[in-house]
């Protein structure tokens, strides 16, 4: 049976030379309990403590798994067969994005400036009020006056 808990504590721990995250969890009144988390291979993330922590039952008297977590104040990046990343700072705020859309296209952004990555219109990069392009056919554009065909 899986559950929703309020996140109390997330510590990093070395169980018999497995390094594991561990995640306190109050999943009902006065009800703690203290589970692994298991994300996918390669990613290697912690929640925030305003997160909830989705957990499931694994063999074992009252035995949990952290599977996900919940982040119910911000869930409106991504759209079907798309996949949005980002971190957030201690207020919950995103201050870097990684967003895969579906057409192909790839962008990255934090408060510097943003990369965008298109199959149709190539390589942008920005920072503020400077840019620079590259067309899918090559040529390079920098702050749209100065163009190098290839």
């Amino acid at each position: 049976m899986g559950r929703l808990g309020n996140i109390l504590e997330i510590s990093s721990v070395d169980k018999e030379g497995v390094k594991t995250v561990e995640v306190r969890i109050e999943i009902a009144a006065n009800h703690i309990i203290t589970p692994a988390q298991f994300l996918a291979p390669g990613v290697d993330a912690k929640p925030l403590k305003t997160d909830m922590a989705v957990t499931t039952s694994v063999p074992g008297n009252d035995k949990h798994a952290v599977v996900g977590y919940l982040n119910a104040a911000d869930v409106d990046l991504s759209k079907p067969g798309e996949i949005g990343l980002y971190s957030r700072n201690a207020l919950g705020a995103r201050v870097a994005t990684v967003y895969l859309k579906k057409d192909g296209t790839i962008e990255m952004e934090n408060l510097t400036g943003k990369v965008t990555m298109s199959p149709s219109l190539g390589l942008t990069i920005q920072n503020g009020p400077g840019s620079i392009i590259i067309s899918p056919a090559g040529s390079v554009s920098i702050n749209g006056k100065l163009t190098v065909a290839p």
